[in-house]
């Protein structure tokens, strides 16, 4: 030990491995590094594991399917002893046969119907269907709203919540009301034009990084539609707005990273799926009545 310490010897963290079989790293595959959503949950998740001994290795997909089986074939080869997925494919089946049948697997914000894998997700059906609700109540028959990428999960869930409220307040809704973006800022500027043109008086959009370019493209052009937002640890407290929607990101990211310890710990248990809310504040509506909705 003398010696060690006098020649500063580090151990060979891969020679150690093939004694324990284990290499104490975490993989994520995120779709988004550049979102602070997922930025959020990858500071919990490696302040978490961190504490557990382990490291976390990042892999960005750019939401590209390409790019993530890529890296699902690369983590599914014996480098890490778990794997968070952040999935931007359309079906579980497209996943399988990349994924090693002994690699822990957690999936995590997205997921898919009927999948033998556990989950950690955030609801936000309930949000966007009060959201949706109180623009109504406030005389906006005609809200746009703006999705994000159609075969996700989380688009899926928070749109039904979107058509349930209209379908609560027997509210026909149009086809064109809905408009499919990204977190280009180009593609944010033809969905607001598309919902000015389609006389929208009002506005909610489904994921914080659509939201900063919302605000600010409403903004630029002196626009004052009032707006639900996906807050995300985003700064929109200058922008006018009718609610906002927050996520308890940096709790998802902890409660990832222990379950992912725990089934590394135990393979066998019972699929599980980690559920929590989104959380709703509407803001002061005193002056945003519509008055030609």
């Amino acid at each position: 030990m003398e010696a060690a310490k006098e020649l500063n010897y580090i151990p060979n963290t891969y020679a150690k491995s093939f004694r324990t079989g284990k290499k104490n790293i975490i993989g994520f595959i995120v779709p988004d590094i550049s979102n602070r959503f997922f930025a959020t949950i990858i500071e919990a998740v490696e302040s978490t594991l961190s504490q557990h001994n382990y490291r976390l290795i990042i892999a960005n997909t750019k939401e590209l399917e390409s790019r993530e089986l890529a890296h699902l074939s690369y983590f599914s080869s014996g480098v890490v002893d778990g794997l968070l997925i952040a999935s931007t494919l359309d079906r579980y089946e497209n996943i399988v046969g990349f994924l090693s049948p002994n690699l822990p697997v957690l999936f995590i914000d997205r997921k898919f119907d009927n999948m033998p894998a556990c989950s950690a997700t955030i609801a936000n059906a309930e949000p966007i269907y009060q959201a949706t609700k109180e623009l109504i109540q406030a005389g906006h028959t005609r809200v746009g709203y703006i999705a994000g990428i159609p075969h996700l999960s989380t688009t899926k869930e928070r749109l039904q919540g979107y058509l349930d409220a209209l379908h609560d307040a027997d509210i026909a809704m149009q086809e064109s009301w809905i408009v499919y973006g990204h977190s280009a800022e180009t593609a944010i500027e033809r969905c607001v034009n598309q919902l000015i043109h389609e006389k929208c008086t009002a506005i909610i959009v489904s994921n914080g990084a659509m939201s900063l370019h919302v605000a600010n493209y409403l903004y630029r052009i002196g626009e004052t539609l009032p707006t639900v937002y996906f807050d995300d640890d985003y700064k929109l407290d200058m922008a006018p707005r009718f609610a906002t929607i927050s996520q308890p990101s940096f709790e998802l990211g902890r409660i990832s990273a222990e379950q992912i310890l725990r089934l590394i710990k135990d393979p066998a248990q019972d699929i599980n799926h980690i559920i929590l809310s989104g959380i709703y504040k509407r803001n002061d509506i005193s002056r945003i009545h519509s008055s030609g909705a």
